[in-house]
């Protein structure tokens, strides 16, 4: 039987990597997570120019770098390595909460009535997080202790959290609750989305949230493993895809393909941040330029006599 198969090698892989079967598998599902962020993160590269697009790169690269030095984190044994693979963690934990902000504002056009240094002002406390975390041992402002529990007989990497951390939490939480308030804002107001479709979506990023609050008051529901990595690189990542994909301005323009090539008058189509998104070939002559020079660049410096429009 293939299944039978599966648990046999499962076991013996186990055996030989001195592992629990649970924490194996839970290794695995973080590092294919990893990769399905690089995989993401690589997709929105190629459609770098849109909306959303450069804040949805770094929000890949965070939940990549946290699967992954997670995953590492479990797989290692000793205290000293566990903690190298808990600070690289760090690297992509501190990026979340302002990225998930920050791309929620673009997305759902209200970063344009906002003024131009509020996003980058959110990643300033998670740079001096990194920095905390990696001198944590000359100041023990983010954690003073690491140990280890033995769970089934695998080595886990515990911490008694500081003043720092609790500081760091509540700043984080403030960013993903507004932007959760985004969220909600964005998925209301895209109507092609079925009733099925919105509670899949909002537990996308319920999941790894209520996860995470498990986590942090130490109510954990798998001993003493952090489930927010997992849900995070699964229900969190495709949701988030989601919104990337299907962003407002591909679901409120809905305008026939054919009658759109065939209007005789010049049309520009914009998204809520002013930016050229389509356009039909009437408006390429008005224009005399071609496709790839107008769409995704703002309205302004296609037309700019429009700049105050």
């Amino acid at each position: 039987m293939p299944t039978a198969s599966i648990v046999s090698f499962i076991s013996r892989a186990c055996g030989y990597l001195g592992m629990h079967t649970t924490v194996l598998l839970i290794v695995l599902w973080l590092f294919l997570g990893s990769s399905l962020c690089l995989l993401l993160g690589w997709m929105a590269w190629r459609r770098r120019n849109e909306i959303g697009a450069p804040l949805f790169i770094v929000l890949m690269f965070a939940c990549g770098v946290w699967s992954f030095g997670y995953g590492m984190e479990l797989f290692a044994n000793t205290i000293a390595s566990k903690r190298i693979w808990y600070d690289f963690s760090y690297l992509g934990i501190a990026l979340i909460a302002p990225t998930w902000l920050g791309f929620m504002l673009q997305i759902s056009g209200y970063a344009q009535r906002l003024p131009r240094f509020l996003i980058p002002l959110l990643f300033v406390e998670s740079i001096l997080l990194i920095i905390l975390n990696y001198t944590n041992d000359w100041h023990g402002l983010l954690w003073s202790r690491f140990w280890i529990w033995n769970w089934y007989g695998q080595p886990f990497l515990m911490v008694d959290r500081a003043v720092g951390f609790l500081i760091h939490t509540a700043y984080a939480y403030i960013l993903l609750i507004i932007g959760f308030v985004f969220y909600g804002i964005y998925l209301l107001r895209s109507p092609k989305i079925s009733v099925a479709q919105l509670g899949i979506l909002l537990l996308g990023v319920l999941l790894p949230f209520t996860a995470n609050i498990l986590n942090v008051l130490e109510m954990p529901l798998l001993g003493p493993i952090n489930l927010t990595p997992v849900a995070l690189t699964t229900l969190g990542v495709g949701a988030g895809w989601f919104v990337f994909r299907f962003r407002v301005s591909d679901l409120l323009f809905v305008v026939g393909p054919i009658v759109f090539q065939q209007m005789e008058d010049g049309v520009l189509v914009l998204d809520l941040e002013r930016i050229v998104r389509n356009l039909n070939p009437a408006a390429l002559e008005l224009l005399a330029r071609t496709e790839v020079e107008l769409v995704n660049r703002p309205v302004s410096t296609v037309l700019p006599w429009a700049k105050d429009f």
